[in-house]
């Protein structure tokens, strides 16, 4: 296999992973508004939740200088590992009933928090796997 075939198979795993990743993200966040509502019945408790899913976003200021300095593909990694342990540990103290509404807010705020780290690794890996012509 030559490189620029290397090349764009990785462009295709990756655009088909972040689908299916997107796609489990929408449903998480739809999920865990349902499950806070359903357990505290409180609506303001579900518009905390919703503020914990939104405020990491504005570490995204960070992130790009953060990327910028690391090895895209490793934080890439990293942060999706990260990522699926917290989502585990959420799974686990759920089943196990020992999840308060305050673990679940942190959590979901570390989860959020990660996750802004691998989006500008993303992007600025996109350019590399794509020729000069196909780039526009």
């Amino acid at each position: 296999m030559n490189s620029q075939s290397r090349v764009g198979h990785r462009f295709i795993v990756l655009v088909s992973s972040q689908v299916l990743s997107q796609l489990g993200n929408n449903f998480f966040s739809l999920a865990l508004l349902w499950y806070v509502l359903k357990i505290t019945g409180s609506r303001s408790d579900v518009a905390i939740m919703a503020a914990l899913q939104v405020f990491p976003n504005v570490f995204s200021l960070f992130a790009g200088t953060f990327a910028d300095r690391m090895n895209r593909w490793n934080l890439m990694i990293i942060t999706d590992i990260s990522r699926f342990a917290i989502a585990g540990l959420i799974a686990g103290l759920g089943f196990g009933h020992l999840l308060s509404i305050w673990i679940l807010g942190g959590l979901v705020f570390l989860l959020q928090l990660t996750g802004t780290f691998f989006t500008p690794a993303e992007m600025a890996v996109f350019p590399s796997m794509v020729s000069q012509e196909a780039l526009a």
